[in-house]
């Protein structure tokens, strides 16, 4: 009997273990999945950090100079970088080598001035296609600054500084990092770059931004060599934006308080007077769960996963924020579709759709987790003769009928699953009277019965019907 014991005692101690590894790996696959959410951000916030704010195209005695300017929070002392050149019309279907070949050119830097960095080729390089376009693509190799300042910005941006602890960390342990940088026009090299053309372009005709949001967007423009060069003007849509005027990149900014609206930016070219104009449908949506949850009850020991995609806003640009009772790092941030829970202990949280770093109060959502109720027993029953019909709900994703305890004057029970849904499922469970042994002045018979859950949890029904003989 005592080797029984041990045995039993043995396997509880078996399971338990068994059970906290499985918790412990779910632990460390959640942790893991909020590690590459931040390395993700990281990588992204990186290569915001480094800023082509414009570029000089010169031909001096049959020579091709090109010139970047590049700004931003990133070591100047250990920057690697070259120009990636391809011809603007190439035949990806040709067999012709020269057509598909890039032509590379490290870059250097001017000691006259800052943040400048310049390639040289001669036009001999380019063999017989000197009156062609070509892409020019600056492939940079860069190690970023993390300064006092951008952990400001950043923690007034994500309002954590555990958040930005984290992204800091994970850029120190990535840098450095390779990006690319596009001139938005192709350059001819025997005729000094863009050519004559005056040309400003929208990357697209329509772009949507949240309400409440700030908002940045780019207008490229060509045939010019500097700020001075030029004059913009916002002619439609002064109500909407402001702009930075810049050269290859102009930014358009605004705050997305109206309802939108077309923006149209002309532009003039100093030396020639040619005018160009960009236009631009800007689109204010409300803040909108593309799929909104219903669920504002969970229970203990179950999971709940998200599904935090934002109307109008690309996937990548979205995380969750989790806060809550339950919550065990304040503010922590998740993707838009990772699993919650389970939680063992009653509480609250709330997820909050985060875009481009800033919380959306609009999109915020509070479940409480509560202990699953026992089974609720309809009353009234239905009858069919001496059939007593329940409909009982059982509470909790995957709780079901156990068995049913027939106590008193019951001489069967059948059931079966009507309804089932993500938080309860619903039961007609039919049970037959017992027929008295003797008939009794009123026909009255004391009826009782338990259901049980799975859960181990349990409801009693019990009184006196009407038997019909």
């Amino acid at each position: 009997m005592k080797k029984r014991g041990v045995e039993i005692y043995f396997t509880i101690y078996l399971a338990t273990i068994i059970s906290f590894f499985a918790i412990e790996g779910e632990v460390v696959e959640y942790k893991k999945q909020q590690a590459l959410l931040l390395l993700d951000m990281a990588r992204d916030k990186i290569k915001d950090l480094v800023v082509l704010e414009n570029s000089n195209l010169m031909l001096e005695n049959d020579t091709l100079f090109v010139e970047f300017k590049l700004t931003g929070e990133y070591n100047r002392d250990r920057f690697q970088g070259k120009a990636v050149l391809n011809l603007a019309d190439a035949n990806p279907d040709s067999t012709d080598a020269n057509q598909s070949q890039n032509l590379e050119f490290n870059l250097y830097k001017r000691d006259d001035a800052k943040d400048w960095y310049f390639m040289k080729a001669a036009l001999n390089d380019f063999g017989d296609r000197q009156d062609q376009k070509y892409h020019v693509m600056a492939s940079l190799n860069v190690t970023p600054v993390l300064t006092d300042k951008l952990w400001d910005d950043w923690l007034k941006k994500f309002k954590d500084e555990k958040i930005v602890r984290t992204l800091f960390d994970n850029i120190e342990r990535i840098s450095p990092i390779d990006m690319e940088r596009k001139l938005p026009y192709p350059i001819v090299p025997s005729g000094i770059g863009p050519g004559s053309e005056f040309t400003m372009n929208f990357p697209d005709k329509e772009y949507a931004v949240i309400k409440g949001l700030s908002w940045e967007y780019p207008l490229f423009v060509g045939g010019v060599r500097e700020a001075d060069d030029f004059d913009l003007q916002i002619v439609t849509g002064n109500a909407l934006c402001s702009l930075k005027k810049n050269t290859p990149e102009t930014v358009l900014k605004g705050t997305a308080t109206a309802r939108g609206g077309t923006i149209t930016i002309r532009g003039t070219r100093s030396k020639d007077n040619q005018r160009a104009e960009a236009r631009l449908v800007l689109q204010v949506i409300p803040p909108r769960w593309k799929n909104p949850l219903e669920t504002s009850v969970l229970y203990t020991g179950e999971e709940l996963q998200l599904d935090g995609e934002v109307q109008g806003v690309k996937l990548h640009q979205t995380a969750i924020k989790l806060a809550g009772s339950l919550i065990d790092e304040p503010s922590k941030l998740v993707s838009p579709n990772a699993t919650v829970g389970p939680f063992q202990n009653a509480g609250y949280f709330t997820y909050q759709a985060v875009v481009n770093g800033v919380p959306i109060d609009e999109l915020k959502h509070r479940v409480d987790v509560q202990e699953p109720p026992p089974p609720k027993i309809q009353d009234p029953p239905r009858r069919s003769h001496n059939t007593l019909i329940f409909h009982v709900t059982f509470y909790g994703r995957g709780n079901r009928l156990d068995f049913v305890e027939m106590l008193n004057n019951i001489a069967g029970v059948s059931d079966k699953i009507i309804s089932n849904d993500v938080m309860s499922t619903e039961y007609e469970i039919s049970v037959e009277v017992q027929q008295p042994r003797q008939r009794s002045g009123d026909d009255q018979v004391f009826v009782k019965f338990r259901v049980y859950d799975t859960n181990g949890k349990s409801s009693e029904f019990s009184r006196k019907v009407l038997y019909y003989w």
